[in-house]
């Protein structure tokens, strides 16, 4: 009788546990089906059909009316109701009100039909769509002045990285200017790569910026950009990093006394139409809206490099510390991380080089004659 019932107890023992193995291993399995859904794109934007074109293009940017990229969106509308006489038109919205630039990427991708002009950051390309090659433009110190980014931005190079576009329902009209990040913060003033040690820097998450930071031994962490300012007043972080005119005309500088001119990477702006919005159009108004694309761009790009030296100047006048940091001291310190980095699209960063390299050495022959 005892040992029945020690049998019968060991039994049970023996019940709960496979029990207990059982609803672990169910627990985990719906953890792990929850992260990995959570991963697919499907779930975020359900897969639409498009719409048909009905002459308004539904022209989405992620930044304020006053952001030159957001002139742009307006003066390449007014451009094709011009060119159009008045058959094309365009509603233009501004600022979040659809999501950021990987939720527009992935609506547009999904061809929701929410959207069919957008301007985002190339470089999210990287991170929505896997195409890594477009991380090339953003590394640290490879683009330094204006005039080579946008050479660069026109190249041939560049419309080969875009060639892949079409088939996840996107294709590049033109690269807008995003200009150069800077950093600024409180501590102290940005003058060799070791002024960054121990500084706790906002950067968007995921991105080049965080790597090269941390390889200067920064704290890098990611912030939403809506929650920043708030952020910096509150001392959570030290320091960010965007362009002087993001920096001015979002008041980032209220909480912060130096601004480092550290121009560490350039933020080109893809202002790309929904492929399948591209295939509605006739001939002629293909035309129309790349001749309007093509001249807001010049226009826009021109309105970053005034605004970008007008706001150090209003910076300054709002009480800001500003230097100019030795760049090659900066560009030294991260050919290691450029190298790293490179190993993922080794082709494609040696065609950049080469291109470089190409472009240098016909300025300085123009230069010198």
């Amino acid at each position: 009788m005892a040992n029945t019932q020690m049998q019968r107890k060991g039994k049970d023992k023996l019940r709960e546990q496979r029990m207990a193995k059982s609803a672990f291993l169910v627990a985990l399995l719906i953890a792990s089906a929850l992260m990995t859904a959570c991963s697919f794109d499907g779930l975020l934007v359900q897969k639409g059909s498009g719409r048909a074109f009905d002459g308004t293009f539904k022209l989405c940017v992620t930044m304020g009316e006053n952001d030159p990229r957001s002139v742009g969106a307006r003066h390449f509308a007014d451009l094709v109701e011009e060119y159009s006489h008045g058959r094309l038109h365009c509603d233009v919205a501004m600022g979040s009100v659809l999501g950021s630039d990987t939720d527009l990427i992935k609506k547009m991708a999904h061809d929701t039909g929410e959207v069919d002009i957008i301007v985002v950051s190339s470089a999210f390309f990287s991170e929505s769509l896997g195409m890594h090659q477009f991380e090339i433009a953003g590394m640290p110190y490879l683009l330094t002045d204006f005039e080579t980014a946008w050479a660069f931005s026109d190249s041939s190079i560049m419309r080969h990285f875009e060639e892949e576009l079409p088939d996840h329902n996107m294709r590049v009209l033109a690269n807008f200017c995003g200009g150069f990040r800077c950093i600024t913060n409180s501590k102290r003033p940005i003058r060799t790569p070791s002024d960054l040690s121990g500084l706790v820097i906002r950067t968007p998450s995921g991105s080049v910026v965080m790597d090269m930071l941390f390889e200067l031994d920064a704290k890098a962490m990611p912030l939403p950009f809506a929650e920043l300012n708030d952020a910096l007043k509150k001392g959570y972080y030290d320091g960010q990093e965007n362009p002087p005119s993001i920096i001015y005309n979002n008041g980032l500088y209220e909480a912060q006394e130096y601004l480092s001119i550290t121009n560490h990477t350039y933020m080109m702006q893809s202002f790309t139409i929904a492929e399948s919005i591209w295939q509605q159009l006739s001939e002629e108004d293909r035309l129309i809206v790349t001749r309007a694309a093509e001249e807001a761009k010049v226009a826009e790009r021109k309105l970053v490099e005034d605004e970008t030296t007008e706001c150090i100047d209003k910076l300054i006048e709002a009480g800001m510390e500003v230097n100019y940091p030795d760049l090659e001291l900066f560009e030294e310190a991260t050919e290691d991380l450029r190298m790293q980095k490179s190993q993922r699209y080794k082709d494609e960063y040696m065609q950049v080089k080469n291109w470089l390299e190409e472009y240098q050495a016909n300025s300085r022959w123009r230069d010198e004659r």
